[in-house]
């Protein structure tokens, strides 16, 4: 049976002493390893700021070092489990990949070595803005709270830069696959074209939501409404 090596990564003390993230993320990993016919020899547990799980920490050199030595595939349950940081990200698959060692995501069912250079890119890069985000957030928890330079920002100005960052980045994602063209493309196809139907076609042809998860008729729905449009009628 083959052997894998999961890693589980809290950012907080609390979270940490808490174990309910932990024990999700090791659950995940476990019952992954099943999927994929093999067993977790070891979950490696750890407490780390994702902006800080980059290529020169110590814990992520063990856990490749030992599963380069043992022969074992890594699993996390989710990408930013890795890291957070953007440019991090990059790095460890281009390293993952010159000293061959698979990396799985259990929530995506795929490795990061399966990921097109664009899917990988806009998760990575979403999964910066999800800190940044949560680093605004609570910086904004009161009404008000210091800016970097002393001056007094508005909480309510912060959450809309925020919103505004994220809207960037699903333009520009939405851009780079041309999505509406191909859920345009894929109503042309069809004879009664449902939103069923729409999401089979669009997995068919290897397409992913913008969190790189497969489409279902919600995530689809909430994409045509983004473009602009009612029902997929509309967008015809």
């Amino acid at each position: 049976m083959k052997k894998y090596q999961g890693l589980a990564r809290v950012s907080t003390k609390a979270q940490l002493n808490k174990g309910n993230s932990l024990f999700d993320q090791c659950e995940s990993i476990k019952a992954y390893a099943k999927q994929l016919g093999g067993e977790v020899s070891e979950i490696i547990q750890i407490q780390v700021s994702g902006s800080k799980m980059k290529l020169n920490s110590s814990v992520l050199q063990k856990v490749f070092l030992k599963a380069k030595e043992e022969g074992y595939e890594i699993i996390l349950s989710k990408l930013d489990r890795l890291s957070r940081d953007e440019l991090a990200l990059h790095q460890i698959k281009q390293i993952a990949n010159e000293i061959g060692i698979q990396i799985h995501l259990a929530g995506l069912g795929k490795t990061i070595q399966e990921m097109s250079s664009m899917e990988f890119s806009v998760l990575a890069m979403f999964s910066q803005f999800e800190r940044e985000n949560t680093i605004s957030r609570i910086n904004a928890s009161s009404k008000k709270s210091k800016g970097s330079f002393g001056r007094l920002v508005d909480a309510k100005e912060a959450n809309k830069k925020s919103i505004e960052a994220r809207n960037r980045i699903v333009h520009d994602w939405e851009k780079q696959v041309g999505i509406k063209n191909e859920i345009h493309d894929a109503i042309q196809l069809l004879r009664n074209p449902t939103l069923k139907s729409v999401s089979v076609v669009l997995n068919g042809k290897g397409l992913v939501t913008l969190t790189g998860r497969p489409w279902t008729t919600g995530s689809l729905q909430k994409q045509v409404s983004r473009l602009g449009f009612k029902n997929l009628k509309a967008l015809a």
